[in-house]
């Protein structure tokens, strides 16, 4: 079960879900968690749903929020591993790019005349 909350958590850290998809995961899934028994599953668990009443409640911002989380996967010795993700995030900005100059006709304006007339 750890796993796969830190699998959710990795996900939403590098916003291949949102951080209410991370909430309505973590909801559907609190009670298998609880029954797992697994002191840092339910530990992280608990942090978090705290943290979305926080949200929710508008104690909490977002940035504060993921600070939280990796204070939390800190405290637990995890280091998540985000090299692959970087890779294909990088891949996909690079052919958005590729994407948008094929768009769009980015020639530099060199021929602007003004005409000014003194008062």
């Amino acid at each position: 079960m750890f796993t796969l909350i830190l699998n959710q958590i990795k996900s939403y850290l590098i916003e291949e879900i949102s951080m209410r998809g991370l909430e309505s995961w973590l909801i559907s899934h609190l009670q298998e968690i609880l029954d797992s028994r697994e002191a840092d599953s339910i530990i992280l668990a608990n942090h978090l749903d705290a943290d979305f009443v926080e949200l929710q409640e508008g104690t909490l911002d977002e940035l504060i929020f993921k600070t939280r989380i990796q204070n939390y996967l800190n405290n637990l010795n995890i280091q998540l591993d985000f090299q692959g993700s970087l890779n294909r995030i990088k891949a996909n900005t690079a052919t958005c790019v590729k994407t948008l100059n094929e768009m769009w006709d980015f020639r530099p304006v060199t021929d602007i005349r003004f005409t000014y007339s003194p008062a």
